[in-house]
């Protein structure tokens, strides 16, 4: 059964890909990973009939199973999601073979009813936006007008970010340096 009172953390970062000022993107703040090990102490502590090693055992031959299922071209659905597998890329002709320079082997992963209810039920707690260091968005090469490419040796560049800081002296050789900067500065 889920868990109705599940609050999903939610943190805002600015939203660079689009024009207007002020856009943010929310992106969930994860509490942990869970793995088969947890899960099994979650079901032995709602009291199973089974123990801790035969409940990990049994996650980690489901698992398995999924996995040689989706690479042998199947299907599985289970209680959180339908996976399937896929292939991605353009195939040449009508006989196309594939070529892994070319096409990529994935799976695809669609909610399940049971999750989808599951994710209906929790609420979002948007908490602000993210405390973040200093960030560099893009870097262009003025010389060449390349943007977040190869940059020309001895020539300017323009670096768009927040929380930048360029720092040197009259007369120092003044670079492009990465250093950890306080929340004061």
């Amino acid at each position: 059964m889920a868990d109705t009172s599940q609050i999903l953390n939610v943190l805002l970062f600015d939203h660079t890909l689009t024009p207007e000022p002020g856009d943010y993107t929310g992106k969930v703040k994860l509490n942990g990973t869970w793995h088969n090990h947890h899960i099994a102490k979650q079901i032995v502590a709602q009291r199973s009939e089974y123990r801790y090693d035969t409940i990990l055992s049994i996650l980690n031959m489901a698992d398995d199973i999924k996995r040689t299922g989706i690479a042998t071209g199947h299907s599985i659905i289970d209680g959180v999601s339908q996976m399937r597998p896929a292939v991605n890329g353009v195939f040449k002709g009508k006989g196309g073979q594939f070529d892994p320079a070319l096409q990529s082997k994935c799976v695809i992963m669609t909610p399940a009813p049971e999750m989808r209810k599951a994710m209906e039920v929790s609420k979002v707690a948007v908490l602000g936006v993210a405390p973040t260091g200093p960030v560099i968005n893009s870097v262009e090469d003025v010389y060449t007008g390349a943007e977040d490419s190869m940059m020309t040796p001895g020539r300017n560049l323009r670096i768009y970010g927040q929380r930048l800081r360029i720092a040197g002296d009259d007369g120092a050789v003044v670079g492009v340096w990465f250093v950890q900067a306080d929340d004061e500065n």
